[in-house]
């Protein structure tokens, strides 16, 4: 994992930020469940394009994301980008089970 917890905790200080790519980056589940912590407190509030696509992120890593994205984190996300990782039916599941109305667009694909 390149991307790591007191990465994202310095996400904090960016809480304008509307558009993150983290694409190419090596994030692992470890990683997305940093990221997952660190937004379930509220950090990048104001994101609305979030870009996960090639990494290495598997079904924990999604189940983690969808469970901050359940209790409300990232509530103006509108476009989720996770294609080309390593996301089965469980982690698919789990985001499928997520509430969310105005979340326009996400993409995803297998390798």
């Amino acid at each position: 994992m390149l991307v790591s917890s007191p990465c994202f905790e310095a996400l904090g200080a960016l809480h304008n930020l509307e558009h993150l790519d983290l694409s190419d980056n090596n994030v692992d589940d470890e990683g997305v469940k940093a990221f997952a912590e660190a937004i379930s407190k509220g950090v990048l509030d104001n994101l609305q394009h979030l870009i996960l696509g090639h990494n290495d992120i598997g079904d924990q890593g999604m189940m983690a994301l969808a469970q901050s994205l359940s209790m409300g984190a990232l509530h103006n996300l509108e476009h989720l980008d996770f294609q080309k990782n390593h996301i089965g039916n469980v982690g698919m599941k789990a985001l499928a089970a997520v509430s969310y109305t105005h979340l326009r667009a996400h993409e995803t694909d297998s390798y």
